[in-house]
This record gives C-alpha cells, structure tokens and sequence, in this order.
C-alpha cells in the first residue's frame, strides 16, 4: 500500500520538472488520481507544514498554473485550503493532466474555474534537482530550483551591445522596455531559440542603470546565450522602472513616457500646429507613422557611458532638432534666409543663415505680441545652439574614447533641457491657435515624463 504523502510530493515535483514550464499541478488533476479526497487534502496540508510543497490559488491570482511572484503565507496558504476542502466536490470535479501519468489527459477547464495548484519547495527541490541536468543552462536551473518565473535579473547594459551591434539580429528598445530576436529569410523568427521576448530596465539606489529580464524569458534563450548572459549578471538591490514594472506586473497601461519620445511627441505636435495656421510644417520629419514612433536607429538612452556614444547621440540630436528644420518653412514669413556682409574692400559676401538663426528671428518677429518675456525663450534657443555647438566641436577633433559614468548625467541633463526647449516653443505656438479644437495635441502637457 502507497504512503500517500510520499506519492503526493512525488506527484508534485515530477509534474514540475517534467512539465516543460515548470507549472504547478492542480487539485482537480490530484483528485481524479486519488479517490481519497479527505486524506488528500490531509496530507496536502501536512506536506505545506513540513515545508515540502506550496499552494497557489486562482482566487488570488489569474494564473495559478505557473508561480509567477511567489506565495502567500503558510497560514494564508493552510487557511485557504480549508475552506476549499469543505466545498461540494461537483464544484471543482475535473480530469487534468499530470505530466508523466498514465492515463491522464488534458481538458479545457474555463479561467472562473476554482482551483489551486501544488508546488514543490525550493527547499526540496534542492534536495532532488541534479545540477549537471541543467549544465550551461542557469536559468532554468534558477526555475527549477523553485524562482518565480516573474523574478528579474539584473544585467550590465554592454550585454545588449552584442545584440544591437550584430545585424543578424533584431533589435528595438524604447528606454522602457525592448525585445531581440534573431533575423532569418523570413525576416523574423520568434521561435529562434535565442529569441528574447521582453526586457526593461531597472535602476540601483544611485541610479545606475541596468538591463532586467524575468526569468520565465531567460530560460528561452540557447545554452550559448545563457552563459553569455550570466557572465553579466549583476549583484546588489536593483528595483524595476516604474513604466516596465505597470506594464508587466500590473497589466496596466502607463502613464510615463520617455523622454526621448517625449522629445519626438513634441516635434509631431509642432508640425500639427504649424501646418494648422501657416500650411506649412516646420520640422521636415514627424518621426511618427501609423500612430506610433519612428525612433531614428540608435537614438535612446545610453547603453554604455562612453564617450563615443555620447558623441554619437549628440550628433544624432541635432539632426532631429536643429537639421531637421525646413528653411521653405521661413520663405513666406518675411525671413530673410540669407544675411549680406559688407567686406573692407567693399564686395558684398551673401551667407546662408542657419535653420536656429532663422527659427529664433521667426519667433521674435511672429509672436513679439503674444510673449511677454523672452527669458524662457532665449534659453531655449540657446540649448538648440549649445548640442550645435558641441556637434561641430567633436565632428572636427580626434580624441579616444573613455568609459565614465558621467555621460549617463549629462545625456539626462541635455535631454531635460531638449525638452523644455522644444515644449516652449510648441506652448508660444499655442498662442496663435484655437487650443479647443487641439485637446489630442496638447495631451503631452499631461503626459509624466521620465528622464531616466
């Protein structure tokens, strides 16, 4: 005769391990194997007091097949299986399947359906699970040592170099969050083995920056890529970014938005309104299409704090500022788009003026009624001429490159000041339109940006 304790946590922990996703196994499936109902349940309790299994109930969660943030209390999880016991068993009667059973199968049970599922402790998996099964694989060593498949891990950003670097793969990042996935002639394949569905950010006390991925999409990555990215794994408090952190726990819309978009809201917001009054669109690219962002390649917060890509990004700025203003714009606003010199010999020297010349003169001359003080106004073409100036002065000069945790300051400061510049001349816009009939444009008003 079978110990029914034993044959549960047997039960328990093969339908764990061999279940391909490690997910829990439910009491429906338990009950169809063993008629006992009320020693069921005895020993399920038992097992939960001596620390051996774990309870997940769908009341308490949406998804209690697989351990997504860990477990309530034992005394929570003891409490809940009491009241679960004494229900009618007709509520709660299903055939599931045990991964490893004989003559066990699979039947659609409705999400409403109460249930709860068993798990093995991690302290009794350590004491079952052969490390040598799981060589060059660590985190699915991680999981099936019992790790909630929603914990993340913490990564130096130079791992995703490797991915944004190589053009055999696919990589997008909006600050918040990203995914990579290898090409193939088909474009895309989200069944490479070193496919990444997801990743975000997360943050230490100080601020610095790091890469996190929940374990339940580390485990797809090839054994190759597991260790490539172990090896960066960092240690310390790390905490999720406030955006990836709503999204994917909370399952709720955000409402952050990063400041680099933000940046790129505004230029699309501008041209709305300028096309409104003067026919005409200031900005030559909206950097937007089908409702969505058309992130210019490699535009985003810094992966690496190096000088090189500090540079990079600030010639990339002043593309889609200063560079991507149109100069037809000016041509029927009484601008003149080119200043005559006087030479000591006499000869008259025709000058192109540059597009932040001529969009500060625009300003002055178009809004000189509406503005009151043009203190915010001159700090803000003077961001537009200080990127300028430091485009032209890196472009022209040869200097090595340094690795310092500085240029994560300075590109979050220059980005602030970017925004506040680009959004103050949208506000002077503002002034030359009816604002009612612009309520979808003005939501960036509304919008939290966040800097980091």
């Amino acid at each position: 005769m079978r110990d029914l304790s034993t044959w549960l946590l047997s039960v328990v922990s093969d339908s764990y391990l061999l279940s391909g996703d490690y997910n829990g196994v439910t009491i429906q499936a338990l009950m169809d194997h063993e008629k006992d109902h009320e020693n069921l349940f005895v020993s399920i309790s038992d097992l939960v007091k001596n620390n051996k299994i774990r309870l997940k109930f769908s009341g308490y969660c949406s998804f209690p097949h697989i351990n997504r943030i860990g477990f309530l209390s034992v005394k929570e999880q003891l409490s809940l299986l009491k009241d679960f016991s004494i229900r009618n068993p007709d509520e709660y009667k299903i055939d599931l399947f045990i991964p490893g059973m004989k003559n066990s199968f699979k039947r659609y049970v409705p999400d409403s359906y109460p249930t709860f599922c068993c798990y093995p402790t991690e302290s009794h998996l350590r004491d079952i699970v052969n490390l040598a099964d799981f060589s060059n694989r660590p985190f699915d060593l991680a999981l099936a040592l019992g790790a909630p498949q929603l914990e993340f891990w913490s990564f130096d950003l130079k791992i995703l170099e490797y991915y944004r670097n190589d053009p055999r793969y696919y990589y997008k990042n909006s600050d918040f969050e990203g995914s990579i996935y290898r090409k193939d002639e088909d474009n895309a394949s989200q069944d490479d083995p070193t496919y990444l569905k997801t990743f975000g950010f997360s943050y230490d006390e100080n601020k610095n920056r790091a890469v996190s991925v929940y374990l339940r999409y580390l485990k797809s990555l090839s054994a190759p890529d597991q260790v490539r990215w172990n090896l960066e794994k960092l240690s310390g408090d790390y905490h999720l970014h406030p955006d990836y952190f709503t999204r994917t726990l909370l399952g709720r819309c955000s409402p952050y938005m990063s400041i680099c978009d933000a940046i790129l809201n505004e230029i699309r917001i501008i041209n709305q309104m300028s096309e409104s009054v003067y026919n005409n669109i200031l900005f030559k690219n909206n950097f937007h299409e089908n409702g969505e962002y058309c992130r210019p390649e490699r535009y985003g917060l810094l992966i690496r704090p190096t000088r090189n890509e500090f540079i990079e990004f600030i010639k990339l700025l002043d593309k889609i500022l200063s560079d991507n203003i149109d100069k037809r714009f000016f041509k029927n606003m009484n601008i003149e788009i080119e200043r005559e010199d006087i030479r000591s010999d006499g000869k008259i020297i025709v000058t192109p003026k540059g597009t932040i010349t001529l969009l500060d003169e625009w300003v002055r001359t178009e809004f000189d009624r509406e503005v009151k003080s043009w203190e915010l106004w001159a700090k803000s073409i003077q961001t537009f001429r200080t990127i300028r100036k430091n485009r032209n002065k890196e472009s022209h000069s040869i200097h090595d490159d340094a690795f310092d945790q500085k240029y994560i300051m300075e590109q979050r400061i220059i980005l602030t000041d970017t925004h506040d510049a680009i959004r103050t001349l949208r506000i002077i816009l503002e002034s030359r339109i009816d604002t009612n009939s612009l309520d979808e444009m003005l939501l960036s008003s509304e919008i939290k940006i966040i800097p980091f």
